[in-house]
């Protein structure tokens, strides 16, 4: 890969990186209510996601998705439902507050933000659109692969993590508000899971 179109690929990761997305408003609610390690376990569990779904369209399975629109519909169903999921369960739980959240069993945040991430096979299609625009797709080889993952994963836990931490610094003022923050963060989650529903229509 030359210098020129590894400087395409850091724009197209900035891009998907810092753009709002539920992985990242799950990650700072998280970090305001449980501090800054539960909201990095889920920054690292949605970047190895990411990471899957780029190996994905990198090896061909692509191409089955991307054949079947059926398969797509169901991708979007599963992933849209576990959206909604993840909306619901943040509403309910921002009305227990810190005093009962701060008691909970704090598990399974890297697995949380690990299927977050695969919650939206649109970002299969991103890649299968992207890749060929920097690269020849018979010439790819592994350390294409090696730098296009170590790539994306930098910028990603980078973008997030210092949402994160941004969000575990502010954290005594924002906890105030913490009610208000998860039941935006549980409407924006449904909100993701409406558009991918609808892109399927």
């Amino acid at each position: 890969m030359v210098l020129s179109d590894w400087f395409i690929l850091v724009l197209a990761c900035s891009a998907m990186s810092f753009s709002p997305g539920p992985n990242a408003m799950l990650a700072l609610t998280t970090s305001i209510k449980s501090g800054h390690s539960k909201g990095l376990q889920l920054v690292l569990g949605g970047a190895l996601g990411f990471a899957v779904l780029i190996l994905c369209a990198l090896f061909g399975l692509n191409s089955m998705v991307v054949a079947s629109e059926q398969l797509i519909d169901w991708f979007k169903v599963i992933g849209s439902g576990y959206l909604l999921y993840l909306a619901t369960s943040t509403w309910i739980n921002s009305s227990k507050g810190l005093v009962e959240a701060s008691s909970e069993v704090h598990s399974g945040y890297f697995f949380k933000g690990f299927l977050l991430a695969l919650s939206n096979p649109k970002i299969i299609l991103f890649w299968v659109a992207f890749i060929p625009t920097i690269v020849d797709v018979s010439t790819i080889d592994f350390s294409f692969v090696l730098i296009l993952l170590l790539t994306f994963l930098a910028i990603e836990v980078f973008a997030e993590g210092g949402l994160v931490l941004l969000g575990a610094k502010a954290q005594k003022i924002l906890q105030k508000h913490v009610t208000r923050i998860e039941r935006v963060s549980a409407i924006i989650l449904a909100g993701f899971a409406v558009l991918i529903l609808s892109a399927s229509q």
